[in-house]
This record gives C-alpha cells, sequence and structure tokens, in this order.
C-alpha cells in the first residue's frame, strides 16, 4: 500500500518592489516496500499517484483556489531505503502575487501626527 511523505515547504521572496511575488516549494514522495513486484511496476505505479497529485494541483489552481503553478517539476526516484522501500519523489512551487504595498496605520513612526 503506497504512503505519502511531504516535507515542510521553504516560502521565498522575489522580485522588486511593485513586481513581487512569493514561491512556496515543496517536495511530495509517493512510497511504498517492493515485496514480491519489480522494482519496475512499483516506481511507475507510485509516479502515476504522483501525477494524479500534480493534475489536481492543476485543477485547484483552475478553480482559483490555489494561486499558481511555478513551470517545471524535479522529480525523480526515491530509494532504495530500508526493508527496500522505493518511491517517486516532486518537488514543485506555488507562487503567487506579494502585496508589498505599506499601511502607515501599522506602523505609529510613519502615522503623521495630528
Amino acid at each position: 500500500m503506497p504512503a505519502l511523505l511531504i516535507q515542510t515547504p521553504e516560502v521565498e521572496k522575489s522580485g522588486a518592489y511593485d513586481n513581487m511575488s512569493e514561491d512556496w516549494g515543496f517536495t511530495f514522495v509517493i512510497y511504498q516496500k517492493l515485496g514480491k513486484r519489480n522494482k519496475a511496476e512499483l516506481v511507475d505505479e507510485c509516479k502515476e499517484i504522483c501525477d494524479d497529485i500534480i493534475t489536481m494541483v492543476m485543477a485547484d489552481i483552475e478553480q482559483e483556489i490555489l494561486p499558481s503553478l511555478a513551470p517545471g517539476t524535479n522529480e525523480g526516484l526515491f530509494g532504495p531505503i530500508v526493508d527496500d522501500i522505493y518511491g517517486w519523489g516532486i518537488s514543485l512551487s506555488i507562487v503567487d502575487a506579494f502585496n508589498g504595498e505599506l499601511n502607515p496605520e501599522k506602523w505609529l513612526h510613519l502615522t503623521p501626527e495630528p
């Protein structure tokens, strides 16, 4: 039976002034024990599940539940680790605009005195 491992996201801001964005990069892995199957079949099954997850992320973007997906992914074989566990891992990023507008009401030293 496959399992899902999600690694903690990294958040980065990029761009300049009025054109900044935030990028949430994360990795997930679908993995399972080899057992009596061959490795190629197991990895293909794990990759297919990963592709289904990306398809669902894209559907969420289309329905505006998530902002947008950064172009490209890093993917590949995961394992072997202990007890003949193998899988497929994917790193990707969700990107959204960053509102860097300064709100003087939040910063007393920027609010003009009456």
